[in-house]
């Protein structure tokens, strides 16, 4: 007892002695260029002192930090001493100035005084024994270099650079991809994610021997290409980072004989160097482009480019489509590539599709165009772009007239563009009302009636096979359904007794001992939060960086502590601090619960009037938590199809009014939306029957597979009426009662085998997003499948799901997507929900 009570004493005493005087030193005295140095504060004290704000001095880089505490003895007298390094790279020569830094000691602030130091530049000993020094660049270095000396480019214009950075051959180096630097950030990368993920801003790197002034040098060489957006100056230099392993004496001989020495061989001792090589090129010129010719239409390209204009066919019917095509490659930039917008007079013409090849650097338009009368069309446009080797505009112009004959069908309405109505009869016509189309883009009022009739299909149909069954289900329906929203309150429950554990823990737990229960901290607050188990605290953190962002930034504290013990220190402030915002996280969640609450105060007439006045984001979160709470109807499903048309997302609406059609396939204003969607997509629309073999087809798809259900079920249901009949009632009455049941159950589970197979299938799917690439791998960084790109709305087949990837059959190619990208048609996978 008296040994604890005098180590409590001498502890008090250490930490009353404590003063916050601070001592700031560099470390060596002889900073060279390249060679890591500290910058060491000491003070007496139980805590290392801490810089409140990194300097930002010119022509220093920082690196990291480490911490040490020490007892020291001076004439019998105690002390504690805490330091901090703070290590760092000098890249040039010269003086520098470390200025006044505010340093927090014993939880209280200190100015530091200004510390000058000096920095010369490395020097190293050669390696044949002379002891002669020479300069580091002289061993390593770096040029940059632009092709013919061109000091002159355009905007949009790419800018090719090579970086070669030189070695001696007879050192060891390792080094970085080099970074440029403009004097701007109005600059972009040309991507050259298929040969080199690992950093696609350059091409793969390349490496050779080259011979300078007699001496034998490795060559790395980095190729790149920039493009700048704005006009003005571009100051071009680079730096690449490197870090060397310079043998600088020859070691003791191992005997006296050479003999020895040639067989055994020799070793050398090795200096580690870090050393900056730096380089620059002339400033160049960003030119902006000439004012546009106002009789051609802008395609956005700049470069050297061959476009050759086509046409499908010069013979066609008034309603038959043809395709105008631009074909076109060359040297250039395709990403600013456009489509730009047609107007021909008597033609229809419809939203154009881009097709990009960017390793063949060439691309083509296609402009699906309709005739709306008969006779001698003309067709007449005028293209440009801007030819960065003339520095002139060049122009494409295309004529050619097309011959248009009668057809049974007449077009009407306007000549103007992305109209997506279709040839319609006189007879037609007449019958339907005017602006129909617009009209028909209404939102529909949510019913409960509606989502009780889906759940009464399905129980009428188990009704008619046997009622036994039917209460069975619904038994074992009832049971997962409270089972299933009973899931969040078992979490809450379990968190309830998770947090008194954890707490206690955390009050015993030392300091640097947290990082021990990051696991518990996380088990924790995926309970709290009802976030997915296994949910790790970095995206837990992401999860509530707006609610609490200090809670946010120590839980990603804690994780990364957790992979790295001893990186940071854990202060017993910090964990009073943590042990507070854990006992608030009810707060938190009360607060998100609250958020969700005043989203539902909203009524259907308050989104109708959203919608009306064009606020369609808002109506559609609406409807989508609507969704998300009472399940996919064909009213809500609609209703988001439509906000998502008005949005132009039309790949989004197509998926909503596709889902709709599934459970409602008769409702006359989803198929017609539907219609309409596929129109805007230019996807084929066959809503007519061509031939006697398509009516199958066209019966199956007007009812569900729970309506056939239904169906084959009352076949059952007579058919076992005229067995039991077959004694009170004539056979010529029962047995074609019979017959007519046991036909309507082989038609019944025929259609819903073909609609389960082919309509309903879970694995169909469509692309929601545009130049989507096929990967080989579940990756980003995976190589690409093939150079093509999914195109929006394209019909691919669900494979199998990995993580936050998806495999699918796109064509006869097979490859990985992001989940994100595909729209599951039958099924709650895969969606925008």
């Amino acid at each position: 007892m008296k040994k604890i009570l005098a180590t409590l004493i001498y502890l008090s005493v250490i930490i009353c002695a404590a003063n916050d005087f601070v001592q700031m030193e560099i470390s060596p005295r002889n900073v060279f260029t390249g060679e890591m140095a500290q910058l060491v504060l000491r003070a007496e004290s139980s805590m290392p002192p801490e810089i409140i704000q990194p300097p930002k001095v010119e022509g220093i880089r920082w690196m990291g930090s480490s911490t040490s505490i020490r007892s020291q003895s001076i004439n019998g007298n105690l002390s504690v001493v805490a330091e901090r390094s703070y290590s760092f790279i000098a890249e040039k020569e010269g003086s520098y100035t470390i200025p006044a830094l505010t340093v927090r000691v014993n939880n209280r602030d200190t100015k530091t005084k200004p510390l000058t130091f000096n920095v010369k530049k490395a020097t190293i000993q050669a390696n044949s024994g002379s002891g002669k020094e020479i300069n580091i660049d002289d061993v390593v270095f770096s040029r940059l270099y632009l092709p013919d000396d061109k000091k002159t480019y355009y905007v949009g214009e790419y800018i090719p650079l090579e970086i070669r950075v030189y070695c001696k051959a007879d050192m060891k180096i390792n080094l970085g991809y080099p970074e440029i630097s403009t004097g701007t950030d109005n600059i972009i990368y040309k991507n050259y994610q298929d040969t080199n993920p690992e950093k696609p801003q350059f091409a793969r790197p390349r490496r050779g021997i080259q011979e300078i002034n007699d001496t034998e040098y490795y060559c790395y060489y980095f190729n790149t290409e920039i493009k700048a957006i704005s006009a003005g100056k571009l100051d071009l230099k680079a730096k690449t980072m490197t870090t060397l392993s310079i043998p600088t004496e020859r070691s003791r001989r191992m005997s006296n004989d050479p003999f020895f020495d040639d067989f055994f061989g020799s070793s050398y001792s090795y200096q580690t160097i870090r050393h900056t090589a730096q380089t620059g090129a002339s400033v160049l010129d960003i030119l902006p482009l000439p004012e546009l010719p106002k009789d051609a239409k802008w395609l956005g390209l700049v470069g050297n480019w061959n476009i050759i204009p086509e046409l499908s066919t010069t013979k066609t019917k008034v309603g038959t489509a043809i395709t105008f095509t631009l074909k076109i490659y060359g040297n250039g930039d395709l990403d600013n590539l456009k489509a730009p917008e047609l107007q021909i007079k008597e033609f229809r013409i419809y939203t154009p599709e881009v097709i990009k090849n960017q390793k063949k650097r060439s691309a083509e338009i296609r402009y699906t165009m309709i005739p709306v009368r008969e006779g001698i069309l003309p067709v007449a446009e005028n293209f440009c772009f801007f030819n960065n080797e003339s520095g002139k505009y060049d122009s494409i112009r295309f004529s050619e007239k097309v011959s248009v004959e009668a057809a049974a069908a007449i077009i009407t309405g306007s000549n103007g563009p992305n109209v997506v109505d279709s040839a319609i009869s006189k007879q037609d016509e007449t019958e339907k009302p005017e602006h129909s189309l617009a009209g028909l883009m209404y939102l529909k009022r949510i019913t409960d009636a509606e989502k009780i009739q889906n759940d009464y299909t399905f129980s009428w149909c188990l009704a008619f096979v046997i009622l036994g069954i039917l209460s069975v289900i619904i038994c074992e329906m009832l049971a997962y359904f409270l089972r299933g929203t009973s899931v969040a309150a078992k979490r809450k429950t379990e968190a309830k007794k998770q947090k008194k554990t954890l707490l206690e823990r955390l009050q015993k737990a030392q300091p640097e001992q947290v990082y021990d229960l990051a696991q518990d901290i996380s088990e924790y607050t995926n309970n709290a939060l009802d976030l997915s188990p296994g949910t790790s605290l970095n995206e837990t953190a992401e999860w509530i960086r707006q609610k609490n962002p200090e809670l946010a930034g120590e839980l990603k504290n804690i994780s990364a502590g957790a992979w790295a013990p001893g990186a940071t220190v854990f202060s017993e402030e910090r964990k009073e601090k943590l042990i507070r915002m854990l006992k608030k996280l009810v707060c938190l969640i009360f607060c998100c619960s609250c958020a969700f609450l005043s989203a539902e105060e909203w009524t259907q007439d308050d989104v109708i009037k959203a919608y009306d006045s064009g606020n369609f984001q808002r109506a559609k979160q609406w409807y989508v938590q609507k969704l998300e709470k009472n399940g996919m109807t064909p009213a809500l499903l609609y209703n988001i199809g439509n906000c998502c048309y008005q949005e132009k997302e039309f790949a989004k609406a197509l998926l909503c009014y596709e889902k709709a059609h599934l459970l409602a396939p008769r409702d006359p204003e989803i198929n017609r939306n539907l219609e309409l969607t596929r129109r805007e997509l230019n996807l084929s629309v066959d809503t007519k029957l061509n031939s006697p073999a398509d009516i199958p087809v066209y019966l199956r798809n007007q009812m569900t597979p729970g309506e056939w259900m239904i169906f084959a079920s009352i076949g059952f249901f007579i058919l076992l009426l005229a067995f039991g009949l077959r004694k009170f009632v004539n056979i010529r009455v029962t047995l074609p009662s019979a017959i007519i049941g046991g036909i309507m159950i082989i038609i019944g589970l025929s259609m819903t085998i073909s609609l389960d197979r082919t309509t309903y299938a879970p694995d169909r799917a469509i692309i929601l997003k545009e130049g989507i690439v096929l990967r080989t791998l579940p990756s980003e960084t995976a190589a690409a499948l093939n150079d093509e790109t999914l195109k929006n709305a394209e019909s691919v087949t669900i494979r199998e799901q990995r993580n936050k990837w998806i495999r699918i059959k796109a064509g006869n190619a097979i490859g990985w997507v992001p989940a994100d990208a595909v729209g599951q048609l039958n099924g709650s996978k895969f969606s925008v929900f």
